[in-house]
């Protein structure tokens, strides 16, 4: 991937592109782009991995991101 695509409002409330290489895998897996998320999709997978960091103490694994979660 060597084009991501934004849009104006995102840039305009600091929205800043994920670096996460768990993130960057997901949107692989899926072969997607972060354009095809929405907000809160992000932000579900950025709880996850947070969740596995902070709280369970781990670093974020794909498996059970499937499990919990499912590409509409």
């Amino acid at each position: 991937m060597s084009e991501i695509v934004t849009f104006i409002p995102f840039v305009e409330s600091v929205f800043r592109v994920p670096t996460s290489h768990f993130f960057r895998g997901v949107l692989y897996y899926w072969g997607i782009q972060a354009h095809h998320l929405t907000p809160n999709s992000i932000l579900h997978i950025f709880i996850f991995v947070h969740f596995c960091e902070a709280f369970v103490g781990i670093e974020p694994h794909f498996n059970p991101f499937k499990h919990l979660f499912h590409l509409n």
